[in-house]
């Protein structure tokens, strides 16, 4: 079973199917916790009903009146592109090749934040650090920052903020380990 938390990070970044909102904020405490950083009680994160958790995934991810206000795809941010499908989308597509790995089938475009962040998780099982390092380094770690300040910025609900902020350390934890800080 991995020790990491990047498949549950990538879950929590995808579209909301079921309700599970209470099990996944009780689990982001716990990440909040086991890296040192306090957050409210889970109870004070889940929202008044589970339509309200998906408006707000689609108000903050998908699609909104004044714009999409914190798309989650790299090629947005790479370079400041602000359209998918430019250089982060071929950074990620050529990263996912490197390690030998083809991109899930999905609705959502391969330098999405889920399927990276579930890469990294891979990437982990595989120990495959060369590769990681370099994903984190020239990647993710160049765009994530961006989106963070945009999903910040959108003031969302309690548990998207706390998940892009726990998602933040996580990333620069990971990335002072893998290039040995």
């Amino acid at each position: 079973m991995p020790t990491h938390p990047f498949f549950f990070l990538s879950e929590s970044f995808s579209y909301p199917e079921s309700d599970t909102i209470t099990a996944k904020s009780e689990a982001l405490v716990l990440l909040a916790k086991d890296i040192g950083f306090q957050v409210p009680a889970a109870k004070e994160m889940i929202p008044q009903s589970f339509i309200d958790f998906q408006s707000e995934y689609v108000r903050l991810f998908i699609n909104a009146a004044d714009g999409i206000f914190a798309p989650p795809y790299a090629s947005i941010y790479v370079n400041n592109a602000g359209i998918l499908h430019q250089q982060g989308y071929d950074d990620a597509l050529s990263f996912y090749a490197k390690a030998g790995m083809a991109p899930t089938e999905s609705e959502e475009s391969p330098d999405h934040i889920a399927h990276e962040l579930a890469f990294l998780g891979l990437l982990l099982d595989a120990d495959n650090e060369d590769i990681l390092a370099s994903f984190l380094t020239r990647h993710l770690c160049v765009w994530y920052p961006s989106f963070l300040q945009r999903l910040q910025d959108a003031q969302p609900y309690l548990f998207y903020s706390v998940l892009g902020q726990v998602t933040d350390l996580y990333l620069t934890h990971l990335h002072k380990e893998v290039i040995h800080e």
